[in-house]
């Protein structure tokens, strides 16, 4: 018997909470792999690291506090992390033509190679994760996951313009 109560929003047997504890193992399965991440060149990318550099390599040079956005961290957060990858000579700030005030972040030739040897070491992690699946099973996992995630950030993309709306002092349902 589990000392997590039951929501009283679902119905008994409902796979949305059985979704949602698989969630929380799902998160603390990641943080696992990255413990066991060994790139077999190059130096090992602490993990918020590697997302401030996977999303450099996404979206190209941003400014810090897009950056924070897109990680839904705080500013503070991200330039601590930034300072630490400029130092290592991961990335670089370069003037915003848009406004001369402010300035992008953009990664270096390095810093892709970095990124490159740690996203194949968690491939590799992965892959041995995921021996015992199928094609068939891989696939349709790999689909069903890129679906959640895009109903995801549809929905949390809705419920912030609710928030982003409403009057100060109310609350948004159907969260």
């Amino acid at each position: 018997m589990s000392d997590i109560p039951s929501t009283t929003t679902t119905s008994p047997g409902d796979p949305t909470e059985a979704i949602a504890r698989e969630l929380v193992a799902l998160i603390r399965s990641v943080k696992d792999l990255h413990g066991v991440v060994v790139p077999q060149d190059g130096p090992t990318v602490e993990r918020p690291a590697f997302l401030i550099l996977m999303r450099a390599a996404e979206a190209g040079p941003l400014r810090p506090s897009a950056l924070a956005d897109a990680l839904c961290v705080d500013l503070s957060t991200v330039s601590r992390q930034l300072a630490t990858l400029e130092g290592r000579g991961w990335i670089e700030r370069q003037p915003d033509d848009q406004d001369r005030r402010a300035h992008l972040v953009r990664m270096t030739e390095a810093g892709r190679q970095v990124l490159r040897h740690n996203v194949q070491a968690r491939l590799d992690v992965l892959t041995g994760s995921l021996a015992g699946w199928s094609s068939a099973e891989l696939t349709s996992f790999a689909a069903q996951l890129t679906r959640f995630n895009a109903a995801v950030n549809e929905h949390t993309a809705q419920i912030r313009r609710q928030v982003a709306t409403a009057p100060t002092g109310t609350r948004q349902e159907n969260r």
